[in-house]
């Protein structure tokens, strides 16, 4: 195995990454991590066949089971190894075969692109304005490009406002409706750092 890259050496804990193990990976993708009750999102920065790390705006216990997903279709278990600084590493139950898992996914990394955002599942109420009205919907899910929510039937195209709490009132069109629920494509895509903290700050305001 070749010299660890900066972002495992800074954690102080290599010794879950063992020797033979295969090529590290540098990759720039966001995925969904489920820890407990939570569901958030992470930038994976370096992926192995037995473990990754990635950036993370929370804190992990160390040993904590964790889940993550690069996509709907494909996800990884394993445990936190150690978490510092706003960066996480994760220890695989199984082996990943990471060149199999980059091609499923659609996610082999290009330079200055990232992978498309997951959808992470979240349940709240928030407001929708269009025409003059407002209404009021239910939250099913949300990535950095989109939302899905129901309680109310909009025609497709139709450009609408929805009320992000803290991150404001973001311009949408309708794409799609499907089985009592509507998709809402945003003009433009959330940062990602504030849309990893507003799915922290919106699931603890949630639960309490």
């Amino acid at each position: 195995m070749g010299e660890l890259p900066d972002i495992l050496r800074m954690s102080g804990r290599t010794d879950w990454v063992q020797r033979g193990e295969g090529r590290i990976t540098s990759v720039y993708r966001p995925a969904m991590v489920e820890i407990d009750d939570f569901a958030g999102i992470c930038l994976i920065r370096n992926l192995s066949p037995r473990g990754l790390a990635a950036q993370i705006y929370a804190s992990f216990a160390e040993g904590a089971g964790i889940v993550i997903h690069f996509d709907s279709d494909f996800a990884i278990s394993g445990t936190v190894a150690w978490s510092k600084e706003g960066i996480v590493g994760v220890q695989f139950y199984d082996e990943l075969d990471v060149d199999k898992m980059l091609r499923a996914t659609g996610s082999e990394s290009e330079a200055g692109r990232t992978a498309r955002s997951p959808r992470i599942p979240i349940d709240c109420e928030t407001i929708i304005n269009f025409e003059g009205r407002s209404l009021p919907v239910t939250v099913r899910d949300i990535s950095q490009r989109g939302v899905k929510v129901s309680g109310v039937h909009l025609s497709m195209e139709t450009e609408v406002s929805i009320d992000l709490w803290s991150l404001g009132a973001r311009k949408a069109l309708v794409r799609w409706q499907r089985n009592g629920s509507t998709g809402l494509n945003f003009h433009s895509q959330l940062p990602f750092e504030q849309f990893a903290g507003w799915l922290i700050d919106t699931q603890t305001t949630v639960r309490t």
